[in-house]
């Protein structure tokens, strides 16, 4: 039993020899040799492999099929950066093992910065080039000196950063480039402009402005190049060659003035800019002030009829009168041109009031001017009259007070008078058969207070005929 079992085992490992045979002779495909990249074309070569049936190219991790040894990665590298690059021989055929990858190439891509479009406005005496997608900066040549900028333009009518490289009175050179970045190479040269660099003048010194009988002249250091200067006042110009300048015309108001002077351009017999316009002078500040701003208004008063006066004020164009309660609260503010206002229907309560004055030109104003008014109100003259009603035993008649005093706040008798007969009560209703005569009877009413703020009122009076039975 034993041999049979054995003889079993023998057979069945003899049956598999064959198949670890076959996996131990697979075939691989060769690594490709002399991978080449040509930085110009960029044509990426290498010697074919046998038995392979095409290579993979692969460029940053993605794989790219080819039958050739001669394969163009220019469509694949458009941006400028940094490419690892390999090549692997694979097989179709199941029974042969695709190669291992070549080691990598390097590309570091760089795109060729373009060349900036150097540009010149005589007019204005601007060199200017736009910006240049991927410059950090630039390079400006001024007479063979580089200059490293950020900046697109420099003005050669001013003095700039690169006055220390420019020869005036003579032609100047100018060319600009980039230099190169980390992803470029640097651009080629601009065209190069030649251009007559004006010598800069001197800015005009000494400014100064006097006010004589409101003649306002202005005064300050010739410059020994200049034949012509320009004036400005605040937004005004004026051109004058002479360094003693009436500039009255622009002194219109109260207010503050700057004023700056500019030596005008020179040119030579044949036309030709020999010197530039210089800089404007250091601003000059005055500033001209009402007379009234250190002073109030003075003799305010208020009469009897709510009528405010006061003196008027030179060079106010306006006076702002404000009018508070006992409280400080605000009542009222307007403005008015004369001096003798009206305060009737804004002084209209029983209290103190208190009403400022202050004089105005444009951003200007005097000291405020104060005064204090009590309103002082006339109590109105009662209205009433007198109802007859009978009783069973007689004739009442009844004096009916009808204006009406409770709003005011404050406590209002009556002196009734009849005859010479006086009755004082704080009633609106008063039976008054025991105060008439037999015949006609003068009765009078007045309303009074004990308040310092009210005065007692005008009186009112009738006639009525008492007829006795």
């Amino acid at each position: 039993m034993k041999k049979i079992k054995l003889f079993v085992l023998s057979l069945f490992v003899f049956a598999l020899m064959p198949l670890f045979s076959a996996c131990s002779n697979t075939a691989s495909l060769g690594t490709p040799q002399n991978l080449l990249l040509d930085n110009n074309t960029y044509a990426l070569t290498w010697d074919a492999v046998k038995d392979a049936d095409y290579y993979g190219v692969e460029i940053n991790g993605k794989i790219y099929q080819t039958a050739s040894t001669n394969f163009s990665v220019a469509g694949y590298v458009m941006e400028s950066g940094v490419y690892q690059i390999r090549v692997a021989a694979f097989s179709k055929k199941a029974d042969v093992k695709n190669s291992e990858f070549t080691e990598n190439i390097v590309l570091n891509k760089k795109d060729v910065l373009a060349a900036p479009k150097l540009s010149y406005n005589a007019d204005t005496g601007e060199l200017s080039w736009d910006n240049v997608q991927g410059a950090y900066y630039y390079n400006f040549n001024v007479n063979g000196v580089d200059f490293l900028t950020t900046e697109t333009s420099f003005n050669i009518f001013e003095e700039t950063a690169i006055e220390r490289y420019l020869t005036r009175g003579k032609v100047n050179r100018f060319y600009v480039y980039c230099p190169a970045t980390s992803s470029h190479f640097a651009s080629s040269f601009s065209k190069e402009i030649n251009v007559f660099v004006a010598n800069l003048q001197n800015s005009p010194l000494n400014l100064n402005v006097v006010n004589d009988n409101d003649v306002w002249m202005l005064t300050f250091d010739r410059v020994s190049t200049a034949n012509t200067y320009t004036v400005a006042v605040n937004d005004k110009i004026l051109q004058t060659q002479s360094n003693t300048v009436d500039i009255s015309m622009f002194i219109k108001s109260f207010g503050k003035y700057q004023v700056t002077v500019r030596a005008g351009e020179v040119y030579d017999q044949s036309g030709n800019l020999t010197y530039m316009a210089s800089k404007s002078s250091e601003t000059y500040y005055f500033e001209i002030v009402p007379s009234f701003v250190t002073e109030g208004i003075s003799d305010l008063t208020i009469d009897e009829n709510k009528l405010l006066t006061f003196n008027p004020v030179e060079d106010a164009s306006v006076y702002q009168i404000k009018i508070t309660d006992e409280n400080q609260l605000e009542i009222a503010t307007k403005h008015v041109t004369e001096t003798s206002v009206d305060l009737s229907n804004l002084i209209t309560q029983a209290k103190f009031y208190e009403v400022t004055v202050i004089a105005k030109n444009g951003e200007y104003q005097s000291l405020p001017s104060s005064i204090r008014y009590k309103n002082i109100i006339k109590l109105t003259a009662p209205d009433f009259e007198i109802e007859e009603s009978e009783s069973s035993r007689e004739v009442l008649r009844h004096l009916n007070i009808t204006t009406d005093y409770s709003k005011l706040g404050i406590q209002v008798e009556f002196n009734i008078y009849f005859q010479n007969n006086l009755l004082e009560t704080l009633q609106t209703n008063i039976e008054i058969s025991n105060y008439l005569q037999a015949g006609s009877n003068t009765i009078s009413i007045q309303a009074v207070c004990n308040n310092e703020f009210y005065v007692n009122s005008e009186i009112s009076e009738i006639t009525y005929n008492y007829y006795v039975a």
